[in-house]
């Protein structure tokens, strides 16, 4: 092989990784998959900071922020109130012809929709319930406002948190977090309205993925 050959192997090896990372920042920088990373890298942020706060806090994981597992009867017993509001909410839509939700159809595919899902699935539900009703619900139920002033208080802002929607969706938001506060209460187990809000996420994900 000459000197030329040689040379021109070399630029292309050298330029091969950098050709790679540009085709990598392109899908970063295009904004469904960056939409996406969002969804999954701030739910990730937000369980860091409160287990963070918890552990400054000194608060236990299983007293104190509720990642315990339900007694089963009471899990089955709001598992089966919150498939029943659940309907109550379809009926109504149809009722009072609210409109469906937007379906995705060929918006998101391939990683930009695996992020979307894990994001909205599987993060969001973890963090939010860590945070409200976990770290937050129980530092307000020590307080005066004591275990109702908790539920209030959190379900407010967790609605607060979802300001993106529309005051329809934002009031079914809120008698969620009332819901989800009750279960808090009632069971001691943040592990129970993480798998009942990552049940109602991955409904409404179907809705739009089948729409």
């Amino acid at each position: 092989m000459d000197t030329a050959t040689r040379t021109v192997h070399a630029k292309r090896s050298m330029g091969s990784p950098a050709r790679a990372l540009a085709r990598v920042y392109e899908c970063i920088m295009h904004r469904d998959l960056r939409d996406a990373l969002i969804r999954v890298a701030s739910p990730a942020v937000t369980i860091a900071l409160t287990l963070a706060i918890a552990r400054a806090r000194r608060l236990t994981l299983v007293n104190d922020l509720g990642l315990r597992a339900p007694p089963p009867g009471q899990a089955a017993l709001w598992s089966l109130v919150f498939v029943a509001l659940a309907v109550g909410q379809e009926v109504a839509g149809e009722a009072l012809g609210w409109p469906a939700p937007e379906p995705w159809r060929d918006k998101y595919a391939g990683p930009a929709l695996a992020a979307r899902v894990a994001g909205i699935v599987v993060l969001a539900p973890v963090a939010e319930e860590l945070l409200f009703r976990g770290l937050l619900f129980r530092v307000i139920a020590r307080s005066p406002l004591k275990q109702a002033g908790a539920i209030a208080v959190t379900a407010a802002l967790f609605a607060a948190s979802h300001l993106q929607y529309d005051r329809r969706a934002l009031g079914l938001i809120l008698l969620e977090g009332v819901c989800y506060g009750a279960i808090r209460a009632s069971t001691g187990s943040t592990l129970l309205t993480m798998g009942i809000h990552a049940a109602a996420n991955g409904y409404a994900v179907y809705q739009r993925i089948s729409g």
